[in-house]
């Protein structure tokens, strides 16, 4: 059931240290993604609202650092190859949630809801919806990686910051307000797919910046982000993120960039740089199995009373249990079936 794997081999002067920041990233993605399923106070949810960028920039930095080459390999080979990778380990987690909740604790889904998380991986039991934007940004990092080889990185930055600023001023001149169907399919259509889509192209396009220029970038946008919360009157992070406007990317991406240079500095030596690669490795695997135990506490059928960081803890200590049981389990079969 593995989703993800964990970023190795970067060639740069910062080589010891960039494997272990970006997994620190990704497991700080996780775990602020399974806050926001917490109620956490107002002034919480607004700080970890970086989480979705972080994640989807770290897995444009790692598809940069890939030795994925379109002249190489076949472009449908590839897409199957994510199809593998991305959708039908979700597809077989999803058959197994509703099947058990449905048949053992009473949960009520109607045959839409569950043919559009399975087809769209959206809607039904709802948290599904970063692996479809995963999925969507698989489709097109290929061809960005191979203009990127063609391309300064400078050019390519601001043609990025571009489409965010076009993709922004499409959305609230367009779209925003418009309730037709044409409108609603555009606004994921487009605005879902640019906003994370450039972001993990500036995860992937800044696999080439040195720290000083990570830092600059996470200025700008940190500036971008003050200026439009202060000059232009924008308010909580939460009502720019569906869909996910300028302002809440400009955040996200600021977050994430600053939160680079500062784990550049943290030591992993040892056993911790272990735990670290080892968490980073199952990260979309633990965010599967939080959903599990998210709706096991909300159905109170166990920590039913768990609120706010009490239930954050067993939300991240549960998912580690799972699937460190999931691994022995499937390490168990295996060597049953050589038996």
């Amino acid at each position: 059931m593995s989703l993800t794997k964990s970023t190795q081999g970067i060639s740069s002067a910062a080589t010891e240290h960039r494997d272990t920041v970006i997994d620190l990233l990704r497991i700080l993605g996780i775990a602020m993604v399974m806050l926001a399923h917490c109620y956490m106070p107002e002034h919480i949810s607004e700080i970890r609202e970086f989480d979705v960028i972080t994640l989807v920039f770290v897995s444009g930095w790692s598809f940069g650092l890939s030795r994925f080459v379109l002249s190489k390999e076949t472009y449908p080979a590839y897409i199957l190859k994510r199809i593998r990778r991305l959708v039908l380990p979700v597809w077989g987690f999803l058959a197994v949630f509703y099947a058990v909740f449905m048949l053992f604790f009473g949960m009520r889904f109607t045959p839409v809801q569950i043919l559009l998380s399975a087809l769209f991986l959206s809607g039904g039991i709802g948290f599904v919806w970063v692996y479809r934007i995963f999925f969507i940004n698989a489709l097109i990092t290929p061809f960005f990686k191979k203009a990127m080889q063609e391309h300064g990185k400078l050019i390519m930055a601001l043609v990025l910051f571009a489409a965010l600023c076009l993709n922004e001023v499409f959305y609230v001149f367009v779209l925003k307000g418009r309730a037709s169907i044409i409108a609603r399919g555009l606004v994921y259509l487009v605005t879902y797919s640019v906003s994370y889509g450039v972001t993990a192209l500036y995860g992937m396009l800044e696999t080439r910046f040195e720290k000083k220029e990570i830092l600059l970038t996470g200025g700008l946008f940190l500036l971008v982000y003050l200026l439009m919360r202060f000059t232009l009157g924008y308010g909580l992070l939460q009502d720019a993120k569906y869909p996910p406007q300028l302002y809440y990317v400009s955040y996200g991406l600021a977050c994430t960039n600053l939160l680079y240079v500062l784990f550049s500095y943290i030591p992993l030596p040892g056993k911790a740089r272990e735990a670290v690669i080892w968490l980073s490795t199952h990260a979309m695997d633990l965010y599967l199995w939080h959903i599990v135990i998210y709706y096991l506490i909300e159905r109170n059928i166990v920590f039913g009373s768990a609120q706010h960081w009490g239930k954050w803890v067993i939300l991240m200590a549960g998912s580690v249990l799972m699937e460190v049981l999931y691994i022995y389990l499937r390490k168990y079969i295996r060597k049953l079936r050589r038996v």
